[in-house]
C-alpha cells in the first residue's frame, strides 16, 4: 500500500512590518498553502519592530 508524501515548510527571517508589507506576506502565505504542508515551521525573525517616527 503506497504511503502519502507529507510536506513540511520552513520559512525564516520574514521581517513582517518594516521590510515586508501585508501584500508581500500574502504572496508568501499563498505559496505555502499551494504546497499543502502538514506543518509550517518559522525560524528567525517573523516580525520587524517598527520604530516610531
Amino acid at each position: 500500500m503506497p504511503t502519502a508524501i507529507k510536506h513540511a515548510v520552513l520559512i525564516s527571517d520574514v521581517h513582517l512590518g518594516y521590510i515586508v508589507d501585508d501584500k508581500h506576506f500574502a504572496k508568501i502565505v499563498a505559496r505555502i498553502h499551494a504546497l499543502q504542508p502538514v506543518i509550517v515551521l518559522i525560524a528567525g525573525d517573523l516580525l520587524q519592530k517598527i520604530s516610531p517616527r
